[in-house]
């Protein structure tokens, strides 16, 4: 059983009866099922779109099991849109107050420690390295990395990245 305690700690409790104590796994944020997508997305995603404005790379990455909703926060549905949408959208209408831009997407699958190049061209998703980039980290100290042989498409629009 899994479930958020507080806004960046999420606890995990073993069905073995021998194992009594909750493990802590602590994060940025945590949601429990309550959550809007509006929530999640103003709480967690806007952050990362105001970084991208500035010129940062920006990545959002849903993490969980089968079944516990990470396709529907990402991509969301007609009624409730997930938080892709959203920031594409928000990201999208800055720029187009600007007079020079330039949005190029990436789209990569992370499962079972390999990631897969989900735009590579062909029948089959084409599996790329992620890469730390040595000396580089972003204003907080984090280390910045990249995946330099994934595909990039330039996009001029929300619907285009999408």
């Amino acid at each position: 059983c899994i479930f958020a305690e507080t806004p960046n700690c999420v606890h995990f409790r073993r069905r073995d009866a021998a194992q009594k104590q909750d493990e802590p796994y602590w994060c940025d944020h945590a949601f429990g099922p309550e959550a809007t997508q509006e929530q999640v997305f103003e709480t967690a995603v806007a952050p990362t779109c105001s970084a991208v404005l500035e010129g940062y790379n920006g990545a959002v990455i849903a993490y969980g099991q089968t079944g516990s909703g990470k396709t529907h926060t990402i991509i969301g549905d007609a009624q409730h849109r997930g938080v892709i949408p959203r920031a594409l959208s928000r990201i999208f209408a800055s720029l187009q107050m600007r007079k020079h831009w330039s949005v190029e997407v990436s789209v990569l699958e992370i499962y079972n420690e390999r990631t897969r190049d989900l735009l590579a061209p062909g029948q089959f998703a084409t599996q790329v390295d992620i890469h730390e980039v040595p000396g580089k980290t972003s204003a907080e100290g984090v280390p910045c990395f990249e995946c330099p042989e994934a595909t990039r498409k330039e996009v001029r629009s929300p619907e285009e990245a999408l």
